[in-house]
Parts: C-alpha cells; structure tokens; sequence
C-alpha cells in the first residue's frame, strides 16, 4: 500500500472519474468501502489502480455485473492478461463506431428478400447454431467459451454464452419459443 492518499474529489481528478462514479463503484462493489480520517474518506494508490483497471474494463464492453465478477475471481495478472488480450485485437480506431463499420463492411450484401422471407419461415422451430466469428466481428469469451444463436424471427435473435446455454438451456429455448409465438399473434402476451 502506497502512502500516499486522496480525498474523494483528489482521487476522482487523478482517476477521470467523477466523485459519483466513484460512488456508484463502491456502492456496486467494484470497490472496497474507504477508510476514514474523521470526517472524511481517505483512498490510497490502490483505489487508482483499481479504478483505472476498471474503465479498461469497461471499455472492453463489459457490464458492471462482470466486472465485479473478474474482480471478485481473478487475480490481477489474470485481469491484465485479459485486458491485453482485448486491447491487442481492438488495434487502431477500436471504438463502438469503428467495430459496427467493421462488421458492416464484412456482411454479405447479396440476401435477397426471397432467402429473408424464407429464413424468417423456417425460423417457426427454434433453431439454435454456433455464432460465426468471423463473420458476425464477436469474439470468443477469453475462458474458451463460444456463443450460440437462436433466432427468434427475421432481424431478432438471441445471443448465449456456451456456460449459460448449459446451464439455463431449457429456460432459452422457451424464451425463444415464447418471443416467436408473441410475435406470431402480433405482438400480443398471452
């Protein structure tokens, strides 16, 4: 532990944060409780560093409930490793703006309204199939784990993750047979 220490508003310059950020991590518990000196909470170097490793994280597109969950699992090395492993294939103009150009650019536009309308009848069955990788620019998760699809009807589909499939798998495909029997009566819930 470093010696030295930061007041909220200190600690929240030096991070690029703001002081309700910082509030919303420690709440979420992305963040142990600070201590107290008095009056006021004291952080140290090890909150930056946390801090700063947790916007890395973010900007790999993770939601809060998976952060907590890597921070709660993993070492540190573990979470570098990770976040290097994703800034690696992120590569120049990495932002949300240049992925979705990218797959953009890689999809197919010869799909004719006949294979749409085709596709979106056979879709009456749950179908459920790997993701393509490299087609559809998603990634395989950095534990090994894959993704698969279900398509519910033309342009909605359901993405899950391998771990979750094994899991929940009978829940999903009522999910997905739910959501087309909604939508075959127009949108109407039982």
């Amino acid at each position: 532990m470093s010696s030295r220490q930061y007041l909220i508003g200190e600690l929240a310059a030096r991070a690029g944060v703001s002081v309700r950020t910082i509030r919303y991590y420690i709440s979420e518990g992305l963040l142990p409780p600070p201590q107290t000196r008095g009056r006021y909470s004291v952080y140290d170097e090890d909150y930056l560093q946390r801090i700063r490793l947790i916007r890395r994280l973010k900007d790999a597109y993770l939601p809060i409930k998976e952060i907590r969950y890597m921070l709660e699992t993993r070492t540190e090395e573990e979470l570098e490793d990770f976040v290097q492993h994703y800034e690696s294939k992120l590569g120049p103009g990495g932002d949300a703006l240049a992925y979705i150009s990218g797959v953009l650019e890689r999809r197919p536009d010869a799909q004719s309204r006949d294979g749409l309308a085709s596709r979106s009848r056979a879709s009456a069955a749950v179908r459920s199939q790997p993701v393509d990788n490299a087609r559809a620019g998603s990634d395989v998760m950095p534990d090994g784990a894959g993704w698969r699809r279900f398509v519910i009807a033309d342009g909605l589909e359901l993405h899950v993750s391998e771990p979750v499939l094994a899991q929940f798998g009978r829940a999903v495909r009522q999910l997905v047979r739910d959501g087309q029997e909604m939508l075959r009566r127009g949108g109407q819930a039982r």
